[in-house]
This record gives C-alpha cells, structure tokens and sequence, in this order.
C-alpha cells in the first residue's frame, strides 16, 4: 500500500476530509508516470478505454470503476473502506442509516443500497464523508479512524467480517494493532473469550476500556499492561501466584 492510498490517512483526526475522488485522479496519474505506460493501456486493464480521458476531463467517476482501477495498481478497495467507515460511524455515534443518508445526499436508502452493492460517484461519497466528519466529535472520530486503520482489520472481525491474523491463527499480530479495539478485536488478541471481556467489564478484574457512546473501546497497551502480570515461567510458579505461596 502506497503512502497516499485514502487507507494511511486512518492516523489523522480529519481524514473524513480526504478526498476519495481526488486521491483516486491522484493515484492514476502517479501510477502512470511511474510505469510509464500509456492512459489506453491502463483502461485496457481496467476494462475502460475511456477512463484516463474522463479523469483529465474531470468527470465523475463511480465506486467500482475506481476499485477495478485500485485492483490493478495493487491497491486495496475505496469500497470496503468507505462500508467499514460507515458501519463503524453508524455503530460509535449511535446516527441511524437512514439519517446519514438523508442529510448527507439527500436519499434515505443510500446505506441501504450501498450495503446492497450500490456503486456511488466518489463525489457523492465524499459528501457523506465530509458530512460523517461535522457531525461527530475528536473522540468518534479517533474510534472510527483505529477501526478502518488498515484492510487487515478485515481479518480481524471490522465490519461485520471474521478471520484470521496474518500469524495464522485468530489472534493478531502485534504488530498489526494499533489504535482502539473492539471487544472482539481485544479478546482475540489476548486469546480469551469476548463473553469474559464482557464479565470482566461488569464485575470488576479486566483490562481498562474506553466508551465512546454505547461503543466499548481498548488500547492494546491497557491489554498489555493487564496480561503482564499473568505472565509465567512455570506451572508451579502459576500455581504459587494463585493460592499466595510464595509471597
């Protein structure tokens, strides 16, 4: 993933602000240039001979012709970021899809659609975009962006999506967690089950959390800073921790 795919700008509080159409017109031209082939190459390879002229003309672009240009850049999908920014907005602020849709482009079933394989122009997703941006705070906006950080969080159940890490099992890497987690994201990372996050949450005992609305948030450092102490060198050692030999 390049440095100037819409996917790194996870890091900042105003990414909602990111152009998606500007990105997209940005990236293809910085690909051509780079590989030095010509723009009827290009649409050849996208299926679009006319793509490149209408991106100089400055016309509108819809969200699947963009991802088939992504595709062949090597880039990830606009597509599965833009539902995953919507889901988790929708999620942290507690806004109905309805809502969003109505007040930002005017059509009450956008999420609906979009959700249903709708390809919006990438300027009308920039409007939502914007809109999702003034209508939420620093802290909303912070949870959304560590929730979209990067398309591996796909593989780690954003969006309604499940998998796996890519260690090969369904705890992440380290190093691939940054930001907030969910209750999910957390309980995978730490190899427990989400229902004992969730008991620890009411009765005491557990990792500190984050709320941002009804949303349940964790920093892996708070998750390091808990499972430190249950570290063992031994079985006997764990057994000593338990009943207060030792001490």
């Amino acid at each position: 993933m390049t440095q100037h795919h819409p996917w790194i700008e996870r890091i900042s509080d105003r990414f909602f602000e990111v152009s998606f159409d500007a990105a997209f017109r940005s990236a293809v031209r910085r690909y051509l240039k780079r590989k030095r082939i010509s723009a009827r190459a290009f649409g050849v390879a996208v299926n679009d001979l006319t793509l490149v002229k209408r991106l100089a003309e400055g016309r509108p672009v819809k969200l699947d012709t963009a991802d088939k240009g992504y595709e062949v850049m090597g880039e990830p999908p606009l597509r599965t970021l833009f539902l995953q920014e919507v889901e988790a907005y929708l999620e942290i602020t507690g806004t109905k899809a309805y809502l969003l849709g109505l007040e930002a482009v005017g059509d009450r079933s956008f999420v609906t659609n979009l959700r249903g394989g709708l390809s919006p122009y990438l300027h009308n997703i920039d409007r939502v975009r914007r809109w999702m941006g003034a209508h939420s705070t620093v802290e909303e906006r912070r949870a959304i962006g560590a929730a979209t950080l990067h398309e591996s969080w796909l593989r780690l159940g954003v969006g309604g999506h499940e998998g796996h890490g890519q260690n090969g099992n369904d705890a992440p890497a380290a190093g691939e967690v940054q930001g907030y987690l969910t209750t999910a994201q957390a309980a995978k990372y730490l190899c427990v089950h989400r229902k004992k996050l969730d008991r620890m949450r009411y009765e005491g005992g557990g990792p500190a959390y984050y709320k941002f609305g009804k949303s349940v948030r964790y920093r892996l450092e708070d998750l390091e800073a808990w499972a430190r102490p249950r570290r063992r060198l031994s079985t006997s050692e764990a057994d000593a921790a338990h009943t207060g030999a030792g001490q």
